[in-house]
Protein backbone atom coordinates (compact mmCIF):
# COMPACT_ATOMS: atom_id res chain seq x y z
CA UNK A 1 0.00 0.00 0.00
CA UNK A 2 1.15 3.44 -0.79
CA UNK A 3 0.94 6.03 1.96
CA UNK A 4 -0.74 9.33 1.23
CA UNK A 5 1.25 12.48 1.25
CA UNK A 6 0.86 14.50 4.42
CA UNK A 7 0.87 17.88 2.68
CA UNK A 8 -2.08 20.01 3.75
CA UNK A 9 -4.55 21.33 1.22
CA UNK A 10 -3.71 24.92 0.40
CA UNK A 11 -6.51 26.89 -1.26
CA UNK A 12 -5.71 29.49 -3.86
CA UNK A 13 -5.10 32.94 -2.47
CA UNK A 14 -8.05 35.29 -2.64
CA UNK A 15 -7.62 38.42 -4.73
CA UNK A 16 -6.33 41.30 -2.67
CA UNK A 17 -8.63 44.28 -2.43
CA UNK A 18 -7.13 47.72 -2.17
CA UNK A 19 -7.71 49.69 0.98
CA UNK A 20 -9.98 52.73 0.69
CA UNK A 21 -6.97 55.02 1.03
CA UNK A 22 -5.41 53.51 -2.12
CA UNK A 23 -8.48 53.91 -4.33
CA UNK A 24 -8.75 57.04 -6.48
CA UNK A 25 -11.32 59.83 -6.32
CA UNK A 26 -14.84 59.15 -5.14
CA UNK A 27 -13.98 55.64 -3.92
CA UNK A 28 -11.91 57.16 -1.11
CA UNK A 29 -14.96 59.03 0.14
CA UNK A 30 -17.28 56.02 -0.17
CA UNK A 31 -15.14 54.08 2.27
CA UNK A 32 -15.73 56.71 4.95
CA UNK A 33 -19.42 55.93 5.63
CA UNK A 34 -20.46 56.44 9.20
CA UNK A 35 -23.61 55.38 11.03
CA UNK A 36 -25.48 58.59 10.24
CA UNK A 37 -24.78 58.10 6.52
CA UNK A 38 -26.41 54.67 6.61
CA UNK A 39 -29.38 56.08 8.54
CA UNK A 40 -29.87 58.85 5.97
CA UNK A 41 -29.65 56.36 3.10
CA UNK A 42 -32.21 54.17 4.83
CA UNK A 43 -34.62 57.06 5.34
CA UNK A 44 -34.21 58.19 1.73
CA UNK A 45 -34.77 54.66 0.44
CA UNK A 46 -37.88 54.09 2.56
CA UNK A 47 -39.42 57.43 1.56
CA UNK A 48 -38.57 56.87 -2.10
CA UNK A 49 -39.93 53.33 -2.32
CA UNK A 50 -43.06 54.18 -0.34
CA UNK A 51 -43.97 56.73 -3.01
CA UNK A 52 -43.17 59.93 -1.15
CA UNK A 53 -44.42 62.88 -3.21
CA UNK A 54 -42.35 65.41 -1.24
CA UNK A 55 -39.37 65.70 -3.57
CA UNK A 56 -38.04 68.72 -1.71
CA UNK A 57 -37.69 66.55 1.41
CA UNK A 58 -35.89 63.85 -0.60
CA UNK A 59 -33.62 66.48 -2.15
CA UNK A 60 -32.83 67.99 1.26
CA UNK A 61 -32.00 64.57 2.73
CA UNK A 62 -29.88 63.78 -0.33
CA UNK A 63 -28.07 67.09 0.11
CA UNK A 64 -27.35 66.30 3.76
CA UNK A 65 -26.06 62.87 2.78
CA UNK A 66 -23.72 64.26 0.10
CA UNK A 67 -22.45 67.05 2.35
CA UNK A 68 -21.73 64.49 5.06
CA UNK A 69 -19.49 62.58 2.66
CA UNK A 70 -17.62 65.62 1.35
Amino acid sequence: MRSRSMTPFLPEAAPVQKAAAELPGIFQKLGDFKTDDYILLGIIAVLFFEGCDDYILLAALGYLFVMGII
